[in-house]
């Protein structure tokens, strides 16, 4: 996924900065299941306070592999995803999870309008969220199993825009990654209408 339109999840947080609606964590769910929920549901409410205490310090994330590093997570819970999500009104929901040692794996459902503008449908994510001797989160990993990445018109989009939109490709996509920021997020939404008029599909407002 790097930090481009395989992590979309983009994301993210929790893919930080994604809505999502988490159960109640049950007491007769694991600790640590327990931990992640709580920290999803106060990433949800803007509670920094509670989010800044679940965290470890240095807590980082990464995407598709645990190499390096990794991208600081600020203590809000805040990745550098948040703004796009936040903009495309992304959204997730736990499908289930699993403990293994001081890790937790929760497999989560997310749809956002910038799914909905290349013709994706809500996409399955893998989230890994590893501990410290504390139970503090010290790490978030994003990823997706092979063959779960479904079809979608993304590809189509961009052979459009190489021919119509050559500069606007180049500035949304250099180096071929998606760069996550708010502008150009709004740049996004814009011309991904455009090419779906072009093609006949209804523009996503």
């Amino acid at each position: 996924m790097r930090k481009s339109i395989s992590s979309l999840l983009l994301l993210s947080l929790v893919i930080p900065g994604i809505s999502c609606r988490t159960s109640t964590p049950e007491k007769s769910e694991p600790p640590l299941v327990q931990k992640v929920k709580a920290f999803r549901a106060a990433k949800a409410a803007k509670d920094s306070t509670l989010t800044r205490s679940m965290l470890a310090p240095g807590a980082a994330q990464w995407f598709e592999r645990k190499e390096g590093p990794g991208i600081p997570i600020k203590p809000s819970g805040e990745g550098v995803w948040s703004q796009w999500d936040r903009y495309f009104n992304a959204r997730s929901e736990i499908e289930s999870q699993s403990v293994d040692n001081n890790a937790v794996t929760v497999r989560i459902i997310e749809i956002n309008d910038f799914y909905r503008l290349i013709e994706r449908p809500a996409t399955p994510v893998n989230v890994t969220y590893f501990f410290d001797s504390d139970e503090r989160i010290s790490g978030i990993l994003v990823f997706r199993a092979e063959g779960e990445r479904p079809k979608d018109r993304f590809d189509e989009f961009k052979a459009w825009a190489k021919k119509n939109r050559p500069e606007d490709l180049k500035e949304l996509m250099p180096e071929g990654e998606i760069v996550p920021t708010l502008d150009r997020a709004q740049k996004w939404r814009v011309i991904l209408n455009e090419w779906r008029q072009a093609v006949g599909l209804p523009v996503v407002e």
